[in-house]
């Protein structure tokens, strides 16, 4: 399970958990029962995806070019020739990643949590932020999978 670490945040809390980009945002009215309610939005980034493997793809196409009879490129002409194999491969993962980003959808969901007794204390609800992002963690882990890896499987 991956853990999130919480010192000081500020509201809206984002991480990356597995291949899904998650936002924490507060939903805590006045008038409460518990210390902190979140409205969770969990979703693919399909931007990063495609940026993934397209940095992937052309790093292996300029080591390639360096490593075959014509070593002798400038670096500026290995840098086009990163550029170019990054540029053809995002236009290509990134329909991929947007095709595999809808079918996998936005799960969008609020919970409430209670920090620790001494936070309540000092008036702060830093454990019942960090609690709000383990308990993200955990549905992720438990309910949707790990995204990443079913993408590059799929893409293979």
């Amino acid at each position: 399970m991956g853990t999130v670490t919480i010192r000081n945040y500020h509201f809206p809390i984002t991480f990356s958990h597995k291949g899904w980009s998650v936002k924490i945002d507060e939903d805590t009215s006045f008038f409460k029962m518990k210390d902190l309610k979140v409205k969770v939005r969990i979703e693919v980034s399909a931007e990063s995806f495609a940026h993934s493997l397209a940095y992937t793809y052309a790093q292996i196409k300029q080591s390639q070019a360096g490593n075959n009879v014509y070593s002798f490129l400038t670096s500026a002409e290995r840098e086009k020739i990163y550029t170019d194999a990054y540029n053809e491969a995002h236009s290509r993962y990134l329909r991929l990643a947007k095709d595999f980003a809808d079918r996998k959808g936005v799960v969008e969901y609020s919970f409430s949590v209670n920090g620790n007794l001494s936070d309540r204390f000092f008036g702060q609800n830093i454990s019942a932020a960090e609690k709000a992002c383990k308990k993200v963690v955990e549905y992720i882990d438990n309910n949707l999978g790990d995204a990443w890896k079913e993408f590059v499987s799929s893409v293979k």
